[in-house]
Parts: C-alpha cells; sequence; structure tokens
C-alpha cells in the first residue's frame, strides 16, 4: 500500500494498482449519472494521479473538478502536473475536510473519498460535513480497507479500522445518506506489502 507516497515515482506496477483502484471509482457510477454530474470534489486528492485517471477514463469531461488535500507538497506535484498536462477545469486547494463547509454549501454533485476515513479518528462527523457540501441527491463513492486488522492499520497510521458493510452502512444511515452499491475490490500489491481488500461504497445524500 503505497498511497502516502509520491505516486508519479513509483515503479510500474504500483503504478498500475493505483490505476486499478481509483478506475474503480468509475464502476461505482452509471452512464445516467455522468450526464447529472457537474461538478466534483475529491477530498484527499494527494500528488494528482486520481486526477491523472479520472481524465483518462472520461469521468471529468465537460465537468468542474476540485481536488484539496492538507500537504503542501502533495498540491505542488498535483499543480505541477496540471501545468505538464494541460489540464482545464482542475483546481486544486489546501483545505481541510472538516473546513470544506466553510467554504462550499451544496455545491458539488459528486464527492469522492479514496481511503481517506481510516486516517481519522471516526467517520461519522466527516460523513456528516460531506452531506453539507452535496447538492441535493448528490452522489458520494467513497473507499476504506476492508475488515483491516488492528496491526494493520497501526502500519498504515490508521485510526480506525476493521471497518466492515454494516459499519458503514449505518453510519452512512446516521449522516443522511442512502447506500445504493458496496463493492469489494482485491488489491495485490508486491513484496513485502500484503494483499488488501478495499470496500467501496456508493451512497446518496437523502431528502
Amino acid at each position: 500500500m503505497m498511497t502516502m507516497e509520491d505516486t508519479w515515482t513509483q515503479p510500474k506496477e504500483i503504478q498500475e494498482i493505483e490505476r486499478k483502484r481509483h478506475s474503480n471509482i468509475l464502476r461505482m457510477l452509471e452512464v445516467q449519472d455522468l450526464t447529472k454530474i457537474a461538478n466534483i470534489l475529491e477530498i484527499g486528492c494527494h500528488v494528482g494521479f486520481s486526477t491523472y485517471v479520472f481524465l483518462e477514463k472520461g469521468l471529468l469531461k465537460d465537468k468542474k473538478y476540485l481536488g484539496i488535500d492538507i500537504d503542501e507538497s502533495s498540491l505542488r506535484k498535483a499543480n505541477e502536473k496540471k501545468a505538464e498536462f494541460g489540464w482545464i477545469n482542475v483546481r486544486f486547494m489546501k483545505l481541510s475536510l472538516f473546513d470544506i463547509n466553510r467554504v462550499f454549501s451544496e455545491e458539488f454533485d459528486l464527492v469522492v473519498v479514496e481511503e481517506v476515513l481510516e486516517h481519522l479518528d471516526s467517520i461519522n462527523e466527516p460523513l456528516k460535513r460531506i452531506w453539507q457540501a452535496l447538492r441535493p441527491h448528490g452522489l458520494l463513492v467513497l473507499s476504506v480497507p476492508y475488515r483491516e486488522t488492528m496491526e494493520q492499520g497501526k502500519r498504515w497510521g490508521h485510526k480506525t479500522y476493521s471497518i466492515d458493510e454494516k459499519e458503514v452502512r449505518e453510519t452512512l444511515k446516521k449522516a443522511g445518506f442512502s447506500s445504493e452499491r458496496l463493492t469489494i475490490l482485491d488489491l495485490a500489491w508486491p513484496p513485502p506489502d500484503t494483499p488488501e481488500k478495499v470496500l467501496f461504497v456508493r451512497a446518496r445524500k437523502a431528502d
């Protein structure tokens, strides 16, 4: 699991695993979703490799994208790639998930959160903040390590682990979401890392 390092400088085999993970976000969406999505927020955009994959796969075509992160060096790299590739309608901003409602309210049609929530003390409050940032009936697609052990979680600096389908559904419901689809993706990281299961969830902001 190499997500805290600069994916752009990782070996091709690592980049392909990351590409597989990011591409699964698109599989959680349906064709009719794409016609209704105009504004996208990614929380934890890191160095912009996910942005690259989203653009490559067509998710961001004719849409506005904002990637936020709290790490300045990651955002510098993301902006370098934006300039290098000439990305349009793409913006990166230093902003914490916990501060998004100070800046945005019912702004986004889709929020993407890939393996961020496990780094927080609780996933309850972050989901409430995301709910406020979404437009009515907006979509949330998130991923978290699936049934991670305490040993695995501590190794990667995670504060919340052993997350499963039941916990995600219940937490989403409390935050005002209806869960629409859950899938599990197997990622085979090369040694010395171990295989990882990732839980992907598609949820909609309820009335």
